[in-house]
């Protein structure tokens, strides 16, 4: 499998399905603040670690939705991303209040997005080997 390093993103051209209780954290570390990007096929809400859902209720596969959160101290947070598999574009960025260097989860996070075309990790840091992740569950990247 050939799999496209660029410094935009990581990009490769069916797979593992996972149930709703397989869903796992993305653990953010001594933020504030947290944001990402997706694009998806039907609704998305993100359960922040703190109480807090934001529901995002309309497909959007051509345009980036843009989540961000700001906490009310700094800390560790435990994100969950439910209906995982209508997301079919993920970014991440470290940079000027991103903080995609603060994620401390394990690339098998990604796992339980499945329907991945595109997957962008710009300077963000996860723990883990991403060609292992992509060979086996993320296999329609291209």
């Amino acid at each position: 499998m050939l799999v496209k390093r660029t410094s935009a993103g990581i990009f490769k051209n069916n797979c593992c399905i996972m149930g709703n209780n397989e869903i796992q954290n993305l653990t953010v570390i001594g933020v504030n603040y947290f944001r990402f990007q997706f694009m998806s096929t039907g609704p998305v809400s993100v359960t922040w670690g703190d109480g807090n859902t934001t529901l995002y209720n309309t497909a959007s596969p051509t345009t980036y939705l843009v989540p961000s959160h700001s906490y009310n101290s700094t800390g560790t947070w435990n994100i969950i991303i439910n209906n995982p598999q209508n997301i079919t574009a993920l970014y991440f960025n470290y940079g000027s209040s991103w903080n995609g260097n603060k994620i401390s989860t394990n690339l098998i996070w990604f796992k339980q997005f499945y329907n991945l075309t595109r997957l962008e990790l710009t300077n963000a840091t996860f723990t883990g080997e991403l060609g292992s992740v992509i060979n086996t569950h993320l296999t329609k990247l291209i």
